[in-house]
């Protein structure tokens, strides 16, 4: 695919994901931001925190590779194995059910709305390092995975890693915001 378009193509997605935010859940209350639908789930501020905990590592590492001296940028782009098999893991789509590492879930944790400040500052940084990455090479293998380091993610697959996880948790945050207004109605 063509780099440029695909970086496009992220940045709108991204852009969409700023918008969500701001206008379905910062006008929102402390209380019903912190709502779980059942003991086991994840209130809104607990999915948008699990998303800061992943940008807080990730981002830092792209804007690493991203700031490392590269050759000039190829005008396509493909996915790794790796990459699409990580991507494809966390997809909105993917309705199968991920295990969550012990220090990336914040279950139980006590949130605030600066944890949607976070997000929202976490999201301007994304759409600066997609600016920075159309002078780059996307297929460089660059940026350590999470949960095992030793293996690498392309800077690409990283980007469309990231946003994709984005949109998986924000959907799952605006289906709780969705029967917050359903029982609120009731």
């Amino acid at each position: 695919m063509n780099s440029r378009a695909f970086l496009e193509a992220l940045h709108g997605r991204v852009q969409a994901l700023h918008t969500t935010v701001s206008t379905d859940f910062a006008p929102l209350e402390a209380a019903l931001l912190n709502v779980k639908p059942s003991p086991t789930s994840w209130s809104i501020l607990e999915c948008l925190e699990h998303l800061n905990r992943y940008a807080r590592y990730y981002l830092p590492q792209l804007a690493k590779a991203l700031a490392q001296p590269a050759g000039p940028a190829p005008t396509d782009f493909s996915h790794s194995w790796l990459g699409r098999k990580s991507i494809e893991a966390v997809r909105p789509e993917n309705q199968k059910k991920q295990k969550t590492l012990a220090r990336m879930n914040p279950n139980q944790s006590q949130l605030s709305p600066a944890t949607i400040a976070e997000f929202l500052a976490h999201q301007q940084q994304l759409l600066a390092l997609l600016a920075q990455a159309k002078t780059t090479d996307l297929s460089r293998k660059a940026i350590p995975v999470e949960f095992f380091r030793l293996l690498k993610l392309s800077i690409g697959d990283a980007l469309e890693f990231v946003v994709a996880h984005q949109e998986r948790h924000v959907l799952q945050a605006e289906r709780v915001r969705q029967q917050l207004h359903l029982e609120l109605r009731v």
